[in-house]
């Protein structure tokens, strides 16, 4: 249906938006390349899809690099990562939650946003252990909670998108 930088959205992908759906890596990750593309395309913000940070999450603080380096997140200020519980390398797109993972250079924090409050703490920490630096943080923040089984992905867009704007 739609080819745009990194992202290919089939039909299937946009069907998620029309019912009360999960969204899935696809939906996410063309919303993080459109924030990032048109709507905010600031030097210092970097925006991290879901493939990407399940990837950086997995590899561990030894294999950070690898992810990290080619996004150039030792220059970034703001870096936000969509993140997802799937605890299953052999699963793709399986996990039940979505968060953001929000990290900021000046005061070298990571700030957890989940709208299912208790919810993606592990994966958070998990993702947090590969990206952060020396004397990094982390910290839950108070998020606005959904009220379904299903509303976590917009809730992600719609915290980075805010966190852009703030940018």
């Amino acid at each position: 249906v739609l080819s745009y930088g990194d992202t290919k959205l089939r039909g299937r992908d946009v069907d998620l938006l029309e019912g009360p759906h999960w969204l899935n890596d696809m939906v996410i990750g063309f919303a993080f390349e459109y924030l990032a593309r048109e709507a905010f395309p600031q030097p210092g913000l970097l925006l991290i899809p879901g493939s990407a940070t399940f990837l950086l999450a997995n590899l561990g603080r030894d294999g950070s690099a690898v992810v990290l380096e080619p996004l150039r997140f030792v220059a970034a200020q703001v870096v936000l990562f969509a993140v997802n519980d799937n605890p299953d390398v052999e699963h793709a797109e399986g996990g039940s939650h979505w968060s953001l993972l929000a990290y900021c250079a000046t005061d070298d924090t990571f700030r957890h946003y989940s709208s299912l409050q208790g919810s993606n703490h592990r994966a958070a920490r998990r993702l947090f252990e590969a990206a952060r630096r020396p004397g990094s943080t982390l910290c839950e923040q108070a998020t606005p909670q959904q009220r379904n089984g299903h509303d976590c992905g917009v809730y992600v867009m719609a915290l980075a998108r805010l966190l852009c704007q703030r940018y």
